[in-house]
This record gives C-alpha cells, sequence and structure tokens, in this order.
C-alpha cells in the first residue's frame, strides 16, 4: 500500500512538471504579414505560424500585420501591427490554476483569457510603460501608445478587468479579492479607460464604440478571436514541448563536443611564457615609462654639456686672441718699417 502511495505520489509530481514546461510556452496559431523573434540572448528569427514562444522572447510585428498566440489553458493572444511584446511566461502553475505575465512595450493587444473559475487571483498580468492591468477572464484590448504622452487605453469587450498604475504591477500576483480592488480600478464590459505615465489612477470609465479604434488597430477584429478547450490544445502543447527538448538534447551534443575540444586544448602543455611578459602589465608600463625619462634626462643634460662646452670654446677663443692683439701691440717699431697705425711721418 504504502509503495503504491509513492508511485502516484510520484506520477501526480511528474505530471505537474510536464504541466509545467508546457504552460511556460506559447504556439504561434496564425500569422498576418511578417513578425520577428527575439531570444533574450538578442538573437532574431522570423516568426512562423506553428512555430512557439518561450518565456524572455520578444515578439516584434511589422506595420500591418499581427499574430495570434495560444496559452495551455485555451486563452488566446493577437499582437497588433507594429507592436513590442514580451512573453514572460507562467510566474505560478498549479494543479488548477496557471497564472502568466506579459509585457506591451508599444502597439496593441487582444486578449480572450479564459476564466478561472472561482478564484480571486489574477490569471494575466499586463505591463504597458505606464499601467498595470489584472485579468481573472475576460476579452480585453490594450493599445499602448509612444510619443509626447505616453498612456495606455483598455477597451473591456467582456467581463472586468483591473487597471492601474505600473507601479503596481507585483501587487496584481499577491493581492486578492477585496484587497485588489483598492489599489486598481475595476473597467467593465464595453467600457473604455486611459491612464498616462506617473499617474496613480486611471480616467473614470466610458463607453466606447469599435469605429473609435484608429485604422491600424482594426485588423485586431478581422477574425474572431476564440477561446479554446484546455483538453483540445494538451496534445498540440505536448508535441511543441517534446520538439524543444529535442532541440536542447541536440544542442546538448554541440556542447559536448565544444567540452571534448576544450579539454584536449587544456591537456596541451602550455606555452613557454617570454622574460618580458613574465612580469605584470603595470609593472612594464611604469619601467618603460621610467627609461623614457632617464632617457629624455639625459639627453637634456647632453645637450647641455654640449652647450658649455662651445660656450668654453668660444671664450677661450676670444681670450686668445685679445692676448694676440696686446702682445702685438707691445712689440717695438722700426723706423723702417712702422706699424700701420704710427701717425709719424715717414
Amino acid at each position: 500500500m504504502r509503495s503504491l502511495l509513492i508511485l502516484i505520489l510520484f506520477s501526480s509530481s511528474c505530471a505537474l512538471a510536464d504541466e509545467r514546461e508546457e504552460c511556460q510556452i506559447a504556439l504561434v496559431e496564425d500569422l498576418a504579414g511578417t513578425a520577428d523573434l527575439v531570444n533574450p540572448a538578442g538573437d532574431k528569427s522570423a516568426l512562423f505560424a506553428g512555430g512557439s514562444v518561450q518565456p524572455g522572447d520578444l515578439v516584434h510585428t511589422a506595420p500591418g500585420s499581427w499574430c495570434d498566440l495560444r496559452l495551455c489553458d485555451g486563452s488566446g493572444l493577437r499582437v497588433g501591427e507594429d507592436s513590442r511584446f514580451y512573453y514572460q511566461g507562467a510566474d505560478n502553475v498549479r494543479e488548477s490554476f496557471v497564472s502568466w505575465a506579459f509585457e506591451l512595450a508599444r502597439g496593441s493587444l487582444r486578449a480572450a483569457v479564459v476564466g478561472n473559475g472561482k478564484s480571486e487571483s489574477v490569471k494575466v498580468r499586463v505591463r504597458t510603460r505606464s499601467a498595470a492591468l489584472g485579468v481573472r477572464g475576460t476579452e480585453l484590448v490594450i493599445e499602448a501608445e509612444e510619443g509626447g504622452r505616453v498612456e495606455t487605453a483598455l477597451h473591456t469587450l467582456e467581463g472586468e478587468v483591473l487597471m492601474g498604475a505600473r507601479e503596481d504591477f507585483e501587487s496584481l500576483a499577491t493581492l486578492r479579492g477585496s484587497e485588489l480592488l483598492s489599489h486598481f480600478e475595476p473597467v467593465g464590459a464595453e467600457r473604455m479607460s486611459v491612464i498616462r505615465a506617473g499617474e496613480a489612477h486611471p480616467l473614470k470609465a466610458g463607453k466606447f464604440q469599435l469605429w473609435e479604434f484608429k485604422a491600424g488597430r482594426k485588423g485586431l477584429f478581422e477574425r474572431e478571436l476564440h477561446k479554446q478547450n484546455a483538453n483540445e490544445i494538451r496534445a498540440r502543447f505536448r508535441e511543441a514541448q517534446r520538439q524543444l527538448q529535442a532541440k536542447r538534447a541536440e544542442r546538448g551534443l554541440f556542447e559536448r563536443q565544444r567540452e571534448k575540444i576544450e579539454e584536449k586544448m587544456r591537456a596541451r602543455p602550455a606555452p613557454p611564457v617570454r622574460p618580458e611578459l613574465a612580469v605584470p602589465k603595470k609593472e612594464r608600463i611604469q619601467e618603460k615609462v621610467t627609461r623614457d625619462e632617464v632617457s629624455k634626462r639625459e639627453k637634456r643634460e647632453e645637450k647641455l654639456e654640449e652647450k658649455l662646452r662651445r660656450n668654453e670654446e668660444k671664450t677661450k677663443n676670444k681670450r686668445e686672441r685679445k692676448g694676440w692683439e696686446q702682445r702685438r701691440n707691445l712689440q717695438p717699431t722700426s723706423p723702417r718699417f712702422p706699424r700701420p697705425d704710427s701717425q709719424e711721418p715717414r
């Protein structure tokens, strides 16, 4: 009996672990136009229908393009044109409750979130540059504008969405029930509200019409964004997770090859170190500076000695010339050959 209980607990923990892995990804159901996928390392690749988005990935849609993502509980996301959408993944996975976190840096997002039953927790958290939004189970459109005034517009198509300042984003994961209403404003069905960067509370919600959406945002409604039953898409998520594991295994083979090469490189004898390189670089630089200073000083001293020597020679020559003239003046004169400077008549 005890072994049977252990087997049941082990199988349930394995199933929960598989569910955690599966719910960390989002499937790309449809794509209109072109979009790029940028992983956390900065590597860019083309997004394609049938692929998957992993935690930390950035989905960047081109102008006139949009893509549909599907979560493991059946919820659907449509990223609008010219948008930057960060998929942060599932931050809470339990047997009966899964919650996700996203960030919409720019553009628009339409979400059809499957309800979380009687739970008072937020199922989906979305952060923009000016707002934090919490969704339990509803359909909504978020527009994150950039320009002179950064603001976020929320249009609730069905149900109710909690809206507050960006700084309260983490509170959506910890608060429950009535505590959420003390920090966030509920925006009901067929209502819209706006919050700007730096503001603590959104504007009072008012009615809206679909024609009020900008021309670029109308692509969000070209096709129905329906919710799906989790049981119907479970097999698709398992297949996507299996493909990801296979890719990781292939990368693991390359990693092992790389480790073998590195091990061989470490086994090789180290090349001999040149004596001049044995001294630390800082000391080598200081020694070179010192040598240069000594060389400059020696050159200055040589120039000074040469100048002094030339001056002494000039002085000596001058003294010799002066002494010769004095001796010449003292020589006796002859009547026959008088000195040139003599004034005596011949």
